[in-house]
């Protein structure tokens, strides 16, 4: 089986090493490439012109080095080697990377927030979904050696707002 690479979004957390995890398993079955990818906001600062660029690979930089900290024991040298961030909003880097590399589909880790988090961070899978071209897959909790038993899919067309699900229960996925 063959299919175009597979994008990862990811942060320090746990749930995007599963995510990392789940998605490189599933790269090295299809005979793909997996990317993972960091988004990081750029704020918005009083600099000269010239300091700017500075700036801003200073933040793309720091954010790198937190990311490849937080990961290195639990994702594969050669993912954080090849680590791509991104300046801006999440859903726009994966947006923009899942397009730039050709890729099959999106992978998040998921995380449950309570209502008032989600009032104020929002949801970052749920802010993908609604702006990708692309699949997303949502991975539940951080990795586990314990291969994917269950999965539910929900497909949306955008043109028609018809909505369709489908779930499963399969060793073999």
């Amino acid at each position: 089986m063959s299919c175009k690479p597979i994008v990862v979004g990811v942060d320090a957390s746990p749930e995007a090493a599963g995510a990392a995890a789940f998605a490189l398993r599933t790269s090295q079955r299809a005979g793909t490439s997996c990317h993972l990818v960091h988004a990081t906001r750029d704020a918005i600062v009083a600099l000269p012109a010239s300091d700017v660029t500075r700036y801003r690979q200073a933040l793309i930089d720091h954010a790198r080095t937190r990311i490849a900290q937080a990961l290195r024991d639990k994702v594969p040298a050669m993912l954080l080697d090849r680590l791509i961030v991104q300046l801006g909003p999440t859903a726009e880097a994966l947006k923009h990377a899942a397009a730039s590399l050709d890729a099959e589909f999106v992978v998040l880790g998921g995380k449950h927030h309570s209502r008032l988090g989600r009032w104020f961070g929002g949801s970052t899978s749920l802010n993908v979904a609604r702006t990708t071209d692309v699949p997303l897959l949502v991975t539940a909790g951080p990795a586990t050696a314990v291969p994917c038993r269950r999965t539910f899919a929900a497909c949306g067309d955008r043109i028609s707002g018809q909505i369709s699900c489908r779930s499963c229960s399969s060793d073999n996925l």
